[in-house]
């Protein structure tokens, strides 16, 4: 079971969701440009990294919540990014809304560096993530999604 989790994105969905996975227990590790969030997180047990790099080194999962293609396109790909720190066999779950063709030219580019890709958009808003109960449509493979 996956237990050290990065998370990149603390925004209006990423911080309520990121303190239920605090709640529950995972170990994370938080990225943003927004300092105050960092602060909040780390305050709560969570653990700051500089880059999105970082991330990738030490989690078993990196979840992405971002408001538009350009900004996962960067993190995944940009300097520091997710390909140079992700480890062969850990996953990527992408709970942005972004366009279908960056989202299948992302996991085929992941794929190449062995990491595993789930395509996962949310809807419920922030009283769903502050609450828990998000509904998440997720694409990817079957046997990925079991390990997440």
């Amino acid at each position: 079971m996956i237990r050290r989790i990065g998370f990149i994105g603390l925004g209006l969905m990423g911080t309520p969701m990121t303190k239920n996975l605090l709640k529950a227990g995972y170990q994370l590790t938080v990225h943003d440009i927004n300092r105050k969030a960092l602060e909040e997180l780390e305050g709560l047990g969570a653990k700051k990294a500089p880059s999105p790099k970082d991330i990738a080194e030490s989690a078993e999962a990196v979840i992405l919540s971002l408001p538009e293609d350009a900004e996962v396109e960067e993190v995944i790909w940009g300097k520091d990014g997710v390909l140079e720190g992700g480890r062969a066999g850990s996953v990527l779950v992408d709970m942005s809304t972004i366009s279908p063709l960056t989202a299948k030219r992302m996991a085929d580019v992941l794929e190449n560096h062995r990491i595993d890709m789930l395509d996962a958009p949310v809807s419920g808003g922030q009283e769903g993530a502050r609450e828990g109960n998000l509904t998440i449509m997720v694409g990817g493979k079957p046997e990925v999604f079991e390990r997440i």
